[in-house]
């Protein structure tokens, strides 16, 4: 009985997709990666806070509700973990958790943040998207 399984060498798996490599588009080849350095960038940028406020231990409002909106726009747009956002940000993991269930009740009451964080969630893509190209032409 005859194996249905590839017998190919890797070597020659390799050279394939080497070969194969050619047909797909320089912007595919690369995720598209929204890092937690974008986001907080665009959220420092658009509140118009300096964005080592995002990591500190201030907690003046005008350092709170930008630093909040960081967490979550982090929390959905990346594969970061709680703790992780917690180590990033030197936060415990409960105000992770407030910041980002704060925010989530908000986009609820305020049409206004749900317009805020829809345009970060845009920049961060726009970012992350040419940061991409960056990669394909060097």
């Amino acid at each position: 009985m005859k194996s249905t399984y590839n017998t190919k060498k890797p070597q020659d798996l390799i050279k394939e997709i080497e070969r194969l490599r050619k047909f797909v588009p320089a912007e595919h080849r690369y995720p598209l990666v929204v890092t937690p350095d974008i986001v907080q960038k665009v959220v420092s940028e658009y509140f118009g806070v300096d964005e080592k406020f995002m990591n500190e231990y201030s907690n003046y409002p005008h350092h709170v509700k930008p630093r909040q909106v960081a967490i979550y726009v982090c929390h959905t747009m990346s594969n970061m973990n709680k703790s992780e956002l917690g180590r990033l940000f030197k936060r415990n993991h409960v105000s992770i958790i407030n910041s980002i269930s704060r925010v989530t009740m908000g986009l609820v009451d305020d049409g206004e943040l749900a317009k805020q964080i829809e345009e970060i969630g845009a920049k961060c893509l726009d970012v992350a998207h040419s940061k991409r190209l960056e990669r394909t032409v060097a």
